[in-house]
């Protein structure tokens, strides 16, 4: 499914007001308000989910909607859109309907994903994935409605909806936080591509942070590590790539990167370049 040209332009409209917010946190509740009136959702939510600890949180608009962190955290291994993400690495806008094929309304309302967390926050649920990290974790917007299900041009405004979500929430926004914030959550660091498997995961990790401008002690703090064992990463990987500073490896990063992007990424980065 494409992305309409009203669509795109209106997106540029929205990641540009988004990117005008400093504040991570305020950023996250004003995409959901602009998400909500783009798709006609009565409910907009920002979940993050990590189901190795198991923690989930969610940031919900509008305030008068009831606190669901605790009703996500208690369906995290049930909810079918969840364990879809989570299981298949897909990274596509999706209604609940489109990954509980066959169950029916009445179904739905039997089950504990209705009875701990839709009954608050709608019946319909559309996600939008923002960053994904299969198969533990992620953050994505989720948009609910109570009455009919999210259409079909509902879903290509929300792929739309995407780009901006992506261009000013996902790895760049929080990048641009972690780097002034010391107790920042490193899960957003892309896994390593086919072309960067010259380095471990963990040396990966380590020159993807350095070379967005995070400081070695901030990196020692993520990982839970010496100091001197994030240098040790990133001495060995100067060795593995044959460079010498931290230019050199910054730029290797950024063409390995930028060579492996998505389609998604890909129109994210015509978004920033606006």
């Amino acid at each position: 499914m494409g992305v309409a040209a009203g669509d795109l332009a209106a997106v540029v409209e929205i990641a540009a007001e988004l990117r005008s917010v400093a504040n991570l946190d305020q950023r996250r509740k004003m995409a959901l308000q602009r998400g909500c009136g783009l798709l006609g959702a009565e409910v907009g939510a920002y979940n993050l989910v990590d189901r190795a600890t198991p923690t989930a949180a969610m940031i919900v608009s509008p305030q008068n909607v009831p606190d669901a962190s605790s009703a996500l955290r208690s369906v995290l291994f049930d909810h079918p859109l969840i364990e879809h993400y989570m299981t298949t690495h897909d990274t596509n806008p999706r209604r609940l309907s489109d990954v509980s094929v066959g169950q029916s309304v009445r179904d739905l309302r039997r089950t504990r994903v209705y009875t701990e967390l839709l009954r608050l926050v709608g019946m319909r649920q559309l996600a939008v994935p923002v960053d994904l990290i299969a198969p533990v974790g992620g953050d994505a917007c989720t948009f609910h409605r109570s009455g009919s299900d999210f259409a079909t041009r509902d879903v290509g405004r929300s792929i739309a909806l995407q780009i901006a979500l992506v261009a000013t929430l996902g790895g760049r926004a929080l990048a641009e936080e972690l780097s002034n914030r010391p107790d920042g959550n490193p899960r957003w660091v892309p896994a390593r591509p086919a072309e960067g498997r010259v380095l471990t995961q963990r040396q990966w990790e380590v020159l993807f942070l350095l070379g967005r401008g995070v400081t070695v002690r901030q990196v020692a703090e993520h990982f839970l590590m010496s100091p001197h064992t994030v240098t040790t990463h990133r001495r060995n990987a100067y060795t593995r790539l044959g460079v010498t500073n931290s230019r050199q490896a910054a730029q290797w990063v950024s063409e390995v990167t930028a060579r492996s992007r998505t389609p998604i990424e890909d129109r994210v980065a015509m978004v920033l370049s606006r």
